[in-house]
């Protein structure tokens, strides 16, 4: 498994050398120096994009400013931003296979103690002065892994260098961050790097890309000099109890939203002895959704452990095969059609997952990971001119290969966990979610997500799903 993690600290602000810090316009309550916190930042980026059979060799971003609001509502500027001051520093979020620590940007700085319920992580634009640059002119780039020369290719950014890649609620474990007067936390940047790029445009000879950040944040509760907390197990067949020999097995750590979905928090390839492992994971409970395919394109279905605790082993994680002929994944096809609110074609970028009811679980639907052909478990497209979009629509095609069978399901126990397969016909829906480009990852278009489904498959069969269209897009 490919695991990676970057240590961004907190710097003080200017306003943190005097002797006392009033509140910012009467926002927020921060409080004294003398009471607070050290805290330690830290970025993880487990992926599965990354390597000899990966897209990218290198994801290069160069993080340029790190700001905390207690205001939820607070816009880009407002007084009760506390700029933290990380200066300058370009990370590769693919790094090195298995390691926990990508880099240290420092240690033991000081937080006003206060929760900060809102976080923007801006990034360097193009043409700044970056030590050791690796992407050429550009500050964010990314290199594939079919070109030995390792060419950079520019990552277009848009308000992610002004006013920042936003976190709220949402995307922070908890739903915001409690610095605490004299203690030592550390709190995690997640960028799921593989979700986060996209690649556009119709030319081969040169392709493009541009950011759709996926960010979530959280307090690993790891002091200084301890080990943080992460989920860990060992995939094997549930026939023969040994690791699927040169399969293809990809695990997702998930949490479930507002909406009753379990979205994928962190996700990674599980290493040829079918080991993996997420760290550092925030205090709190997770589902663990795993997808397989072995070496002749046998499919398994998806196996979901509930409500496991951070800091825990699953142990074996049994994939159950489908059986028969044929055995290998079922596919399901279609169309995004996006336009303005004045029947013109508009790009836009969507999010796409493959969901999965089970019977064990009340969420609306398991994100369950496509086991062959895509870079992620969430997917993620530009909607652009084709000759092939409707009049007045730009378009994108998808296509996921999913385990053409019900899922394999249980409630973690630390005395093991206990699974059992659902049954009765196997369907799933396809969820897409619009966002305007080079906008920090905002949401676009009318409605705000559409579903297709849900749709019964088969081994070996193909699900030809109708067009999802998006109007109102910006």
């Amino acid at each position: 498994m490919r695991q990676r993690i970057v240590a961004v600290i907190l710097f003080g602000s200017a306003l943190l050398g005097l002797g006392s810090l009033p509140a910012c316009n009467g926002k927020g309550g921060l409080t004294q120096k003398n009471s607070a916190g050290t805290i330690t930042l830290t970025v993880s980026d487990p992926t599965t994009c990354g390597g000899v059979n990966g897209t990218f060799s290198h994801i290069f971003v160069t993080l340029s400013d790190v700001q905390m609001s207690p205001d939820v509502n607070a816009a880009p500027g407002d007084p009760t931003f506390v700029s933290l001051g990380n200066g300058l520093k370009q990370i590769d979020l693919l790094g090195t296979a298995n390691q926990c620590s990508l880099a240290t940007l420092g240690s033991g700085l000081s937080l006003p103690p206060g929760s900060y319920a809102q976080l923007r992580v801006f990034l360097a634009a193009d043409g700044t002065g970056i030590p050791g640059n690796q992407c050429g002119p550009a500050a964010n780039c990314v290199m594939l892994s079919s070109d030995p020369l390792n060419t950079p290719h520019a990552i277009q950014l848009g308000t992610e260098t002004t006013q920042g890649i936003k976190l709220t609620s949402s995307q922070i474990v908890g739903g915001s961050f409690t610095a605490v007067a004299l203690q030592q936390q550390t709190l995690n940047l997640n960028f799921d790097a593989c979700a986060s790029v996209i690649s556009f445009g119709t030319d081969p000879n040169n392709p493009q890309f541009r950011f759709k950040p996926v960010l979530q944040a959280g307090d690993t509760g790891a002091a200084p000099g301890s080990l943080p907390s992460s989920i860990s197990g060992t995939v094997v067949d549930a026939a023969t109890q040994v690791p699927i020999p040169n399969g293809r097995v990809i695990v997702a750590l998930e949490h479930t939203d507002s909406r009753g979905v379990d979205r994928v928090l962190m996700e990674a390839l599980a290493d040829p002895e079918g080991k993996f492992s997420f760290c550092p994971v925030p205090p709190g409970t997770y589902d663990v959704v795993v997808g397989a395919i072995d070496s002749l394109g046998g499919a398994f279905a998806a196996t979901v452990t509930l409500s496991v605790p951070e800091g825990k082993d699953l142990g074996k994680v049994p994939m159950i095969a489908v059986a028969g002929v044929p055995n290998t994944p079922a596919a399901i096809t279609g169309a995004v059609d996006t336009s303005n609110g004045f029947s013109q074609p508009t790009s836009a970028d969507i999010s796409l997952s493959a969901l999965q009811q089970a019977q064990q679980n009340a969420a609306t639907g398991i994100t369950i990971p496509p086991i062959t052909g895509a870079n992620a478990a969430t997917v993620v497209q530009a909607t652009q001119d084709s000759g092939s979009c409707p009049a007045n629509f730009d378009c994108s095609t998808y296509s996921f290969n999913v385990p053409p069978a019900n899922p394999n399901v249980g409630t973690f126990s630390s005395s093991g966990t206990a699974y059992t397969q659902g049954s009765g016909a196997v369907s799933y829906s396809i969820e897409a979610t619009p966002f305007a480009p080079l906008s920090g990852a905002t949401p676009d278009c009318s409605p705000s997500f559409l579903v297709f489904g849900p749709a019964s498959v088969s081994p070996g069969g193909s699900v030809s799903a109708q067009p999802l269209i998006f109007g109102g897009c910006q």
